[in-house]
């Protein structure tokens, strides 16, 4: 089975992504767990409570990483439950576990 990227967002970030809006880097929780990471990698997002709510795309590199970031942490591509989701078979994949 193939593994994702994961990403975490804080509470109450999850009403404006459902509402269209990409994940901006202050709407993330885990910013020192990620590992190495491209710009435009693929990546699961999650809500604190561990709901998987978005598949997403990195908006940087994790070289270009600071720790009061601002801007685009990931474009969100497909949401839960919209039209693209609704097309494919809604399975969740595990996220990739550190060695």
């Amino acid at each position: 089975m193939l593994k994702t990227k994961r990403i975490v967002m804080h509470p109450n970030v999850e009403k404006f992504i459902l509402k269209g809006a990409n994940l901006m880097w202050p709407g993330v929780c885990n910013k020192d767990d990620l590992e190495e990471f491209e710009a435009d990698d693929i990546i699961d997002i999650y809500t604190n409570d561990n709901k998987f709510i978005a598949v997403g795309a990195y908006g940087c590199n994790s070289t270009e990483l600071e720790p009061d970031m601002k801007g685009i942490a990931a474009y969100i591509l497909c949401i839960v439950n919209d039209f693209l989701w609704k097309m494919g078979d809604q399975v969740v994949l595990e996220p990739i576990e550190k060695p």
